[in-house]
C-alpha cells in the first residue's frame, strides 16, 4: 500500500479518535509497521472492523489492526475453501444427490 492509499484509511482512525497526539508521528509509525504487511482494502476493512467493535477511547495499536486483517484474511480464505468443497462435491454426486463433509 502506498501513503497516498494508507493516509486515505488512517484519516478515519483519527477522526474516530481526535485526542490522538503528534498525529504525523503516530501516522510515520503506523505507516512504517502496516503499510507492507496489508493491502489498502485489508486495511480498511479492520479499520471499520474495529471502529464497530471496539470500545476504548484510545486510537488502536497496529498489531491489533493487523491482528484484526488477519482474522478476516482468514475467515475470507476458509469461505473460499469452503465454496470449492461445495462445487466439488456438487460434482461427484450431482445437483440433487447429498454432498457429505
Amino acid at each position: 500500500m502506498n501513503n497516498q492509499e494508507f493516509n486515505e484509511v488512517f484519516k478515519l482512525l483519527l477522526t474516530a479518535y481526535p485526542n490522538t497526539k503528534d498525529k504525523e508521528s503516530v501516522a510515520t509509525i503506523y505507516f512504517l509497521t502496516i503499510a507492507n504487511e496489508l493491502t489498502k482494502k485489508e486495511f480498511a476493512e479492520a479499520v471499520v472492523k474495529i471502529l464497530k467493535t471496539r470500545k476504548s477511547g484510545f486510537i488502536p495499536q497496529p498489531a491489533e489492526i493487523l491482528e484484526v486483517a488477519k482474522k478476516t484474511a482468514d475467515i475470507e480464505h476458509q469461505v473460499i475453501l469452503a465454496k470449492k468443497m461445495l462445487i466439488e462435491g456438487v460434482r461427484k454426486v450431482g445437483s440433487s444427490g447429498m454432498v457429505a463433509f
